[in-house]
This record gives structure tokens, sequence and C-alpha cells, in this order.
């Protein structure tokens, strides 16, 4: 059973139903979270394989996490302006499958942290001598998923807009409730603590690409630097010997 959790909200109505209609046919279910809306799209609530939710309160990314279901063998984790292809739950499972290894969450967009490094710029120099845990998120190297990569490679951590887990694996959503704008973050702690390798997946450039809205998590939260936020990076950054490497 593949099931497709996403959360979304009204500003990203524009194209909404577009990206939900290109999954439909490859899924068994979408659970789709409606945060911010009073009622459900007619669209949604009639299609036989949404499972659409208001929530109590406004779960912002959390909202991928808030229905747990526990039947499904892979749940995909995908955003509400992603451009994904006819192929791409079958193509990715396949891709996932020929692991040498099934302890995996395995996505397209993938990043590596470093630690800052010396130099005469106004942003090295502020890195360098700023805090570990305040600029971390912004230390580090990203596998665009709408670029090349042609092998799976180990990465600290693996993006939720466009990813797999297993639903063995899958944290619950106690785990997960407190990270809203993070959740990239968390549940690449949550795989550090269980032993889950953190895989990007080779794709070709342009196999996956997106709607551009000026509002963004990363823009509006990352890139801010919380040391919060930080303080859960180091957690598990730097310490995967084979990170950068294929598997």
């Amino acid at each position: 059973m593949i099931v497709a959790n996403m959360a979304t909200y009204p500003a990203r109505g524009q194209h909404l139903r577009q990206v939900v209609d290109s999954l439909l046919p490859q899924v068994d279910r979408i659970n789709l979270v409606f945060n911010e809306y009073d009622t459900i799209p007619d669209w949604a609530a009639t299609a036989d394989k949404i499972n659409a939710v208001i929530p109590d309160s406004d779960q912002k990314d959390v909202g991928k996490f808030y229905v747990e279901t526990p039947e499904a063998k892979w749940i995909a984790f995908v955003d509400d302006d992603i451009i994904f292809p006819a192929d791409y739950m079958q193509t990715s499972i396949a891709r996932i499958e020929a692991l040498p290894t099934d302890r995996t969450f395995c996505g397209y967009h993938g990043s590596i942290y470093e630690k800052p490094r010396f130099g005469l710029t106004p942003s090295r120099l502020f890195k360098y001598f700023s805090p570990l845990e305040t600029v971390i998120q912004r230390s580090r190297r990203n596998f665009v998923f709408t670029r090349l990569l042609e092998k799976p490679t180990i990465v600290d951590q693996i993006a939720t807009n466009t990813s797999f887990i297993r639903g063995s694996d899958m944290p619950p959503y106690a785990y997960m409730k407190d990270s809203q704008k993070f959740v990239d973050v968390r549940l690449a702690k949550w795989c550090f603590e269980k032993g889950i390798t953190s895989v990007c997946l080779p794709r070709a450039k342009g196999w996956l690409d997106e709607y551009r809205y000026d509002e963004t998590i990363y823009h509006g939260f990352t890139r801010r630097g919380h040391p919060e936020v930080g303080r859960e990076v180091l957690s598990y950054a730097f310490k995967t010997a084979t990170v950068g490497q294929p598997i």
C-alpha cells in the first residue's frame, strides 16, 4: 500500500489540484491536511482516494505526519508545489528497493552539513565567528531535487518535499508535533537515532520541477538560524562517516 502525505494551506491553492491529480493514479491514498481552511474543497471531499482533513489547529509542515497510517508499506511525503512525473512512485520505489539495505529514508533533495570555513568575505566571517548552532542550517551542501544526481548518495538530511519512508520506520505524530517549520531536521534526527540511513536518490536533470511561490519555509524561517533547531541538527551532523559517499 502506497500512501502520500501532503499538507497545504490557502496560499498554495493555485496549483494544488494539479499536483494532487498527478499523484492520484500512482497511490492507494493521499492524506491531505488542509491547514487554515474552513471547509474542504468539493473536489477533495468527494475523491475516493483522498483522505481530506482539517486539523484542530494549524499544523504547517507537521501536517504530513498528522494522519497516521500504520497499514501503509510506503509513505511518500509530497509538497503542494512539486511537479511530479507520471512514473514518480513506481520509479522511486524501484530505485529504493535496488539499494543494498532496507533501513533507509530516501528522497530527491538532500543536504550534507559542513562546518563553516574561515574566509574574508562578510558571509564567511559571520559564519565562522558565530555560534555553530545559529549558522549550521546555512552551512550545508545541497543536492537540489531539480538537478542531476548520477548515484544514490548518503546524506545527513532528506527533505520531505519529495521523499519516501517505509511504514514500519515512520515516526509517530507525537514525536513530530512540535517541529513546525523544521520537520526535515526532526525527521533526520529520528532516522539517526533509529539507525536509518538517509539517501539522496539519483535522477535526471529536470525529472522533477516545481511551481514557484514567494512564501516558503526556507526564506521565512530556516535561513534566519534558530539555535534550538541548530542544536537538533548538531545531534546528527558530522556523525556519519559515510556521508557524501555512494551507497
